[in-house]
């Protein structure tokens, strides 16, 4: 971004992406310390509900993907890209996803033991 628009903007850029992450991060760990996963776990209503949106969240991804017209173009200058470093790049960026958390509060409590 830097080369693109200058170091100032890019510097705000990462500054923002920053505290977004670290926002992000604080709100996970305010709905695990006010026992989400815990909700999820002894409501079936919760659990059902997150399901439920996330499959539609997925279904409308879908469908707007298979509204575009647009040809996919494959570009192989990209096809000498080293792995290792593309996989740490995708790790750092999907850290402060909070749809991973989401994911993991509505799959594991169903093979949690019931009390």
């Amino acid at each position: 971004m830097a080369a693109a628009f200058g170091l100032k903007l890019g510097i705000v850029a990462v500054a923002v992406a920053v505290a977004v992450a670290v926002a992000v991060a604080v709100a996970v760990a305010v709905a695990s310390i006010l026992g989400l996963a815990a909700i999820v776990n002894t409501s079936v209503v919760a659990l059902l509900a997150i399901k439920y949106l996330g499959v539609t969240y997925l279904f409308v991804m879908a469908r707007m993907i298979l509204r575009e017209n647009d040809e996919l173009k494959i570009d192989n200058s990209l096809a000498q890209v080293r792995h290792p470093p593309t996989a740490l790049k995708g790790t750092l960026l999907n850290a402060p996803n909070p749809k991973l958390s989401l994911f993991f509060f509505a799959l594991l409590p169903q093979f949690l033991p019931k009390k």
